[in-house]
């Protein structure tokens, strides 16, 4: 009876020290060392900042770093206020950060123009344009084009009144109205008399236009004797016979 008692005790204690030294020798594949970590915090940006990836730590049961595995998911459109998250994913894991795109300081946009032309003129006329406003979208342009161009020109090829709209974030249309009165495409038509006498030439214009004339050159002989906004000129020289007025 004792030697059976004792021969139980012993595979017992064989049984014992087997799984201990087991244990032992595969302790690591009992020991959870695992860790899913974020870098940094929650993130704010000012409206139109680019987000930059603060990014994050992940390690396996066994220890090893796994980190270049990990899918980084966002959707975050900085040029639209709101909460936004970006979203970790490693093996069966998931973490989020927050990301805040914050009101931009003003949803005001300007519209600056230039013409490259301001006197009368039998031309084109090309106007150039500006946009400022941190909330742009996009602009339309007087014939109907739609464009995200912030800078650009036009054409206009008659007199009229010709508008550009921009358009912010939240849908709002600023204009800018351009009154264009200055082109001209029709010759003028009138007569010139020139009146010779001894000492001096005592010249007359009698002209129409469908602008107003605001510039009178005077000729004597192809060379430029006189330039004023008057119809008449009195040459206090003796001028030959080949007058002629430029308008």
């Amino acid at each position: 009876m004792g030697n059976k008692v004792l021969n139980i005790i012993i595979i017992i204690l064989v049984i014992v020290i087997v799984i201990f030294a087991v244990l032992i020798i595969n302790k690591d594949k009992f020991i959870d060392n695992s860790s899913f970590t974020l870098n940094g915090e929650n993130v704010t940006l000012k409206f139109n900042e680019t987000y930059s990836e603060l990014g994050c730590s992940c390690i396996d049961r066994e220890g090893n770093d796994i980190t270049s595995t990990v899918q980084i998911n966002e959707n975050i459109d900085i040029k639209k206020p709101g909460l936004y998250q970006v979203t970790y994913q490693c093996e069966d894991k998931t973490l989020t950060r927050d990301v805040t795109v914050s009101e931009p300081d003003s949803y005001e946009l300007n519209i600056n123009y230039e013409i490259d032309k301001s006197e009368p003129t039998n031309e084109n006329i090309n106007i150039t344009y500006t946009i400022t406003g941190e909330t742009f979208v996009n602009a339309t342009l007087p014939n109907g084009t739609i464009t995200q161009e912030r800078m650009g020109s036009f054409v206009v090829e008659e007199n009229g009144l010709y508008t550009i709209q921009a358009s912010n974030i939240k849908y709002d249309i600023f204009k800018k109205e351009i009154n264009i009165e200055n082109i001209d495409k029709e010759k003028p038509t009138g007569e010139c008399i020139a009146t010779l006498k001894q000492k001096n030439t005592l010249i007359k214009v009698n002209a129409k236009d469908n602008t107003s004339i605001s510039k009178y050159e005077y000729y004597d002989n192809n060379i430029l004797i006189n330039s004023n906004s008057v119809n008449e000129y009195n040459s206090s020289n003796k001028t030959t016979e080949k007058i002629s007025v430029k308008l």
